[in-house]
């Protein structure tokens, strides 16, 4: 019997393939070790650091705003448009309603206004609004808009010259061909060598369309787009409602750029008024700017093929000390001169309640002289005491008296010195801060003015009562003076007749001794 042999060993497809992918694996992370121990390049080579690392790109618009190519309301600074020019008989109008008028209704007359740089955006749109009225129902010439290489030539084709070199749409409300309607919309190309004078515009049209832009209560707007080689004139069909309606559109245009923007109008007989009242220049598709500026000399640095450096942490600490330190400077600088404000404020204050008491001593004086018995303030006013000299008794003044005003003048002259240096020196310190504060120094020149109308005020009323209190003393003194002389005089009287009694009596009792003498003798 042959000896039997045991077949070899069957793996299956499915036990391969489960030892084939770990073993794959194992051959990859083998192969990817020895090249790094093996390598012919036994570091690592730097990278080269980004100068543009951490900047984002930013997203253009669709359009962007050109100012300078760009007029609306109110339109004028120092009576000029900046970076456009008006020519022929263009009013510059004060009120915003009429805008620019180009041509007034006037027949024969030419207008225009013109930029006075050119467009340098290779792809462009415009928007302006205009506005067209009259007395008559036929039109009286018209409107144009012209993008062209010269710029401010007045001619007979709506107010620019007949050979222009450039893009030019016509509004023209009059027409010169009966086989069409008026008002219409008409954009021609011309290089400059081609006459629209003495020909059917239409014949030299890119297109037109008709759209009646006369007798609107608001702006007619009209929009003009020139984007990849194509040309697009919209306007509004509800005059004045915001909504645009392709009028014209043309491909295959070629327009430069390093031309000028203009608007200009003409009037015939009868002629109508041409205003414009904006135009608004975008860049369509403008470029694409990346959203972090550059740092000063970032980029000549970076030309030398060096790399910015960032500040470290002890250049941003002094950054931020002189940052805190010029904030307390400006906060101090603040408070003293709101400090210096209420000091000012306070030394008001203190003058006025000085005026106050000084109105409270005259009128606690005036009272005084009242209760001796001289007049009133309104008893002078109306003229009932008359101001005297003061003569007293043997032509001099009361001694009491003239001390009393004496020493009442001196005091009202002190206060009213003291006052008129406070004032003085309240004065100079408005005038110091009259540029910081112009509302609290009007506020205060009021308060000055107050001030000194009650001294003139207090100056008359011390006048016054002074002259009265004079009067009194007078009266009193003559009054006084008047009663001694009676008292002296009747005094005299009376001794002289008790003399006179006295020598009658003597005389009497003289007489009786006689007589009584002569009668003894007798009996005797």
């Amino acid at each position: 019997m042959s000896p039997t042999t045991t077949p070899p060993p069957r793996f299956s497809r499915r036990r391969t393939s489960i030892f084939l992918l770990p073993t794959l694996l194992l051959c990859t992370a083998s192969l990817a070790d020895a090249i790094n121990i093996f390598g012919s390049s036994p570091e690592k080579k730097a990278e080269e650091p980004n100068p543009h690392q951490g900047w984002t790109v930013g997203i253009a618009p669709e359009r962007r705003h050109d100012y300078k190519l760009t007029f609306k309301e109110p339109y004028y600074y120092n009576k000029t448009i900046p970076f456009w020019e008006v020519s022929g008989a263009a009013i510059l109008t004060d009120h915003a309603s009429y805008g620019i008028r180009l041509s007034p209704s006037v027949p024969g007359l030419r207008g225009a206004i013109w930029s006075t740089i050119p467009n340098p955006h290779p792809e462009w749109e415009v928007e302006f609004s205009i506005r067209v009225t009259g007395t008559h129902v036929g039109g009286g010439r018209g409107m144009a808009f012209w993008y062209t290489k010269d710029r401010n030539v007045v001619g007979p084709v709506l107010g620019n010259h007949d050979l222009w070199d450039g893009l030019g749409v016509l509004l023209d409300s009059a027409g010169t061909s009966q086989q069409r309607n008026v008002p219409a919309v008409v954009a021609i190309l011309n290089d400059g060598g081609q006459s629209v004078m003495h020909k059917d515009p239409l014949d030299l049209a890119l297109g037109w369309c008709y759209r009646d832009f006369r007798y609107s209560d608001n702006p007619v707007r009209t929009k003009i787009t020139y984007r990849n080689n194509t040309i697009e004139i919209w306007m509004d069909p509800f005059k004045g409602r915001g909504e645009y309606a392709l009028c014209i559109k043309r491909t295959g245009i070629k327009l430069p750029t390093g031309y000028y923007f203009g608007i200009s109008a003409s009037s015939q007989h009868p002629a109508d008024d041409h205003d414009v009242h904006s135009f608004e220049t975008y860049q369509l598709n403008p470029p694409v700017k990346n959203m972090h500026p550059l740092r000063p000399l970032e980029q000549e640095k970076i030309d030398k093929g060096e790399t910015w450096k960032a500040l470290d942490e002890e250049e941003l600490k002094r950054i931020d000390e002189i940052r805190a330190r010029v904030e307390k400077m400006q906060q101090d600088k603040l408070q003293n001169q709101t400090d210096e404000l209420s000091d000012r404020f306070l030394s008001l204050g203190a003058v006025v309640s000085n005026q106050h008491r000084m109105v409270d001593a005259l009128d606690l004086l005036t009272k005084q002289l009242q209760a001796l018995g001289a007049p009133s303030a309104q008893q002078i006013s109306e003229g009932g005491v008359v101001a005297a000299g003061g003569i007293k008794k043997d032509g001099e003044t009361s001694a009491a008296g003239q001390a009393a005003i004496d020493e009442l003048g001196q005091k009202l002259s002190r206060r009213l010195d003291t006052l008129s240096s406070v004032l003085d020196a309240l004065k100079e310190d408005v005038a110091r801060t009259n540029k910081l504060h112009t509302e609290t120094l009007q506020r205060m020149q009021e308060t000055l003015s107050r001030i000194e109308t009650g001294m003139k005020g207090m100056d008359s009323r011390l006048t016054a009562q002074v002259s009265v209190a004079q009067n009194k003393i007078s009266e009193a003194a003559r009054s006084t003076t008047e009663a001694a002389q009676g008292t002296t005089y009747k005094f005299l009287i009376y001794i002289f007749w008790l003399l006179v009694a006295q020598m009658v009596l003597m005389g009497g009792f003289y007489m009786y001794g006689k007589r009584a003498e002569k009668n003894e003798k007798k009996f005797i």
